[in-house]
């Protein structure tokens, strides 16, 4: 008799969780749930231990400061060329600036009933931005398989990928995901395509990816090895509207060298990563991330089923609810800008490098 096929538990608990909209009601997850192990509500038990263990890394509070996070949010933006006009500016500025608070982070916040005008108009600016085909940077829209969004003169031979298509420009809107550095992830053939021309990743990214990795040796107990030389980043987009916007369970199992660790910084909503083993058949963890959190995936861990099956309401209490102990080491991405964003008196370096408060304001909106 053959045996019994066994049971996808990865695929159960992602189906279960896709329907978890809050942070209450990942609290309320119970033992009669297909989702067992969750990190993050409270009753992570000794599941954080076990995981690093497997060469995976929970970095809690790693990008702190809010600054710090709408600023990486603008440095990923910026190869796209979409800062919105004045017009466009003066537009979030004047819904933006009714009805302000500080949160509990000391922080100013806007009033839920202020944040559905706001979310309004950043969505009528993102349909009125458009994103040009021959951008610097390699996207994805959730209407076309693929967008190579570099160069034509120099493009990939459009032989290698049936699914390519190549419209002149589409809305902001419309994006799920973009690559930055010198290769792109072609999803439908599974492998990465260098790209001519491309603008390598920015120093910052590669410095905070670094200064993750070694963070979470800490953890793992990796050995001591030199600094990785990151060179691509996916940035992917989950608009909280949009269900069809989420990362489905895979592994990243086709780079030359599986033995450099996967990084993750979550920005924007909290939402639930889940961290299954090498088979869809091994109990996976559901990992509640929020803003600044950093996850880093190593060792064993590194080829285990990953995703991200739901994005959670963003609200003032739960958002700016700390992860972790206010002296666990974080990241200051770019200590050259205050609190404000505005620059450190003196400060004779590059300011190409470091977004302007209008890139950041930007992308507090988008997020």
């Amino acid at each position: 008799m053959a045996d019994a096929p066994q049971s996808d538990l990865y695929r159960r608990a992602e189906k279960e969780l896709r329907n978890v909209k809050s942070i209450e009601e990942l609290y309320k997850l119970d033992e009669s749930s297909s989702v067992t192990r969750v990190i993050g509500c409270g009753h992570d038990d000794n599941l954080s231990a076990l995981l690093a263990e497997d060469g995976a890394a929970i970095l809690r509070n790693f990008v702190q400061r809010s600054i710090d996070q709408l600023a990486i949010c603008a440095l990923a933006l910026r190869p796209l060329n979409v800062l919105p006009t004045d017009d466009a500016l003066s537009r979030l500025r004047t819904v933006s600036c009714k009805d302000t608070h500080t949160d509990a982070c000391g922080l100013p916040a806007i009033r839920p009933q202020v944040q559905k005008k706001l979310s309004k108009c950043m969505e009528e600016i993102k349909s009125s931005s458009k994103i040009l085909a021959d951008s610097p940077v390699t996207v994805q829209t959730n209407f076309s398989s693929e967008l190579a969004s570099y160069p034509s003169d120099d493009r990939i031979s459009c032989s290698q990928s049936k699914k390519r298509k190549r419209p002149e420009s589409f809305p902001l809107s419309r994006l799920r995901y973009l690559n930055l550095g010198e290769w792109n992830y072609n999803w439908g053939d599974r492998r990465y395509e260098k790209v001519p021309h491309a603008i390598a990743l920015a120093d910052r990214f590669v410095e905070v990816a670094r200064r993750a990795h070694e963070l979470a040796k800490e953890q793992t107990g990796e050995a001591a090895s030199r600094p990785v030389n990151f060179d691509m980043a996916i940035c992917n987009l989950y608009h909280l509207q949009r269900p069809s916007d989420r990362l489905g369970g895979h592994r990243d199992d086709v780079e030359e060298d599986l033995s450099l660790p996967l990084v993750t910084i979550s920005l924007g909503a909290p939402g639930v990563f889940l961290l299954g083993g090498e088979s869809r058949q091994d109990a996976p963890t559901a990992i509640l991330l929020r803003a600044g959190d950093c996850m880093v995936m190593s060792g064993r861990s590194r080829k285990y089923f990953h995703g991200v099956p739901t994005v959670l309401s963003l609200d003032g209490n739960s958002a700016c609810q700390m992860n972790g102990n206010p002296g666990d080491k974080v990241c200051c991405v770019f200590p050259e800008l205050d609190d404000g964003g505005c620059l450190a008196k003196g400060f004779t370096g590059d300011k190409s490098t470091i977004p302007s408060l209008d890139e950041m304001e930007f992308a507090q909106a988008f997020l």
